[in-house]
């Protein structure tokens, strides 16, 4: 409980500062960030989808000449 109060007591303390800043620095920083971030998800989903089809593929093959 005492830490929630604290921690909103520190965010009503910081959101003005921010606002006086300039607008476009921090959003575009954020924004370069989270298209960082998401490249590099979607690069990791493209590795472990590519790793899955390879796997059942293999399966696959490997099924048939059992089979």
């Amino acid at each position: 409980m005492s830490h929630n109060f604290y921690r909103n007591k520190v965010d009503s303390k910081t959101q003005p500062s921010r606002n006086h800043q300039s607008v476009p620095g921090p959003s575009i920083v954020d924004l370069q960030l989270h298209l960082l971030a998401v490249a590099a998800g979607l690069q990791c989903l493209m590795r472990f989808v590519f790793s899955i089809n390879f796997v059942t593929s293999a399966a696959k093959q490997h099924f048939y000449q059992t089979s």
